[in-house]
């Protein structure tokens, strides 16, 4: 994107030999999934813990270690709280709601998470997160006055003893564009990809800066449609995934209208 395409091209090379190395000797079959492992005597590092998910973020895994890794967070012995992602599962011995690194639940860890997710196209599940970590850190927020270092992972409070106002709590603001709005910059242009969640029928933001821009979205569920519809300024626009639109930046104007209707059900 800065036009380094050398520099990008050796980071690139670099990143694909350690991927190589990693799922050779990383990845644990019985298990299905990523552990820390002990080269020397070979001996694993048998924990899930919040970890389990960033080869998701990653894009180190393939599309059947993906489904592997990701049916944990839907298994209530593992991973699926009330308030997840807590950053140990349920599973392990030493496991607590509110506990430190042990359970509790890092807002900026479980963001990572929905960006795996999202990588993958699974959005009705990163929205899913979104929309319960951000109402649980502005409930807290509403209730308290403070954002908070982390929260219980089983019930949503913060937890004791955590400090006050730690920046990375502010993430829902990113939740809430990124994953439910699905709004993503990239080098060419801007991807858009909306996951409302479960119940929502309707979202739209007005005047959004994203770099020299501004754009107001809305975004809506249309019982009658199958294929998703995107405009923008009133204009008809190629759809992606039947869920949004690639939309390049010379077809943006400095203010600019961006409509998406979408059916009710989409997979993914």
């Amino acid at each position: 994107e800065l036009g380094l395409s050398e520099e990008a091209q050796s980071f690139r090379e670099a990143a694909e030999r350690r991927a190589a190395t990693m799922n050779e000797m990383l990845w644990h079959e019985e298990d299905g999934c990523y552990y820390g492992r002990d080269l020397k005597t070979g001996k694993w590092a048998r924990v899930r813990d919040i970890s389990t998910f960033l080869p998701l973020w990653a894009g180190l895994a393939d599309e059947e270690r993906a489904k592997s890794i990701i049916r944990y967070l839907d298994d209530p012995n593992e991973f699926k709280t009330d308030f997840p992602v807590p950053t140990l599962s349920l599973s392990d011995p030493t496991f607590g709601g509110d506990k430190h690194w042990h359970g509790g639940n890092w807002v900026e860890m479980s963001w990572l998470v929905m960006l795996g997710l999202k990588r993958y196209g699974y959005y009705s599940k990163a929205s899913e997160l979104a929309y319960v970590n951000a109402k649980m850190v502005f409930d807290v927020l509403q209730k308290t006055g403070h954002f908070r270092e982390y929260y219980n992972s089983l019930t949503g409070e913060p937890a004791g003893g955590c400090l006050y106002d730690y920046i990375w709590s502010c993430l829902p603001a990113a939740f809430v564009v990124n994953v439910i709005f699905g709004i993503e910059p990239r080098r060419d242009g801007i991807e858009i990809m909306p996951a409302l969640p479960e119940g929502w029928n309707g979202i739209s933001i007005e005047g959004l800066p994203i770099r020299g821009k501004r754009v107001s979205l809305t975004v809506r569920r249309s019982p009658e449609l199958k294929i998703t519809k995107v405009t923008v300024n009133g204009k008809g626009v190629r759809q992606i995934g039947n869920r949004g639109a690639f939309i390049p930046w010379e077809r943006l104007e400095d203010e600019n209208v961006i409509e998406i209707q979408q059916p009710p059900r989409i997979k993914g």
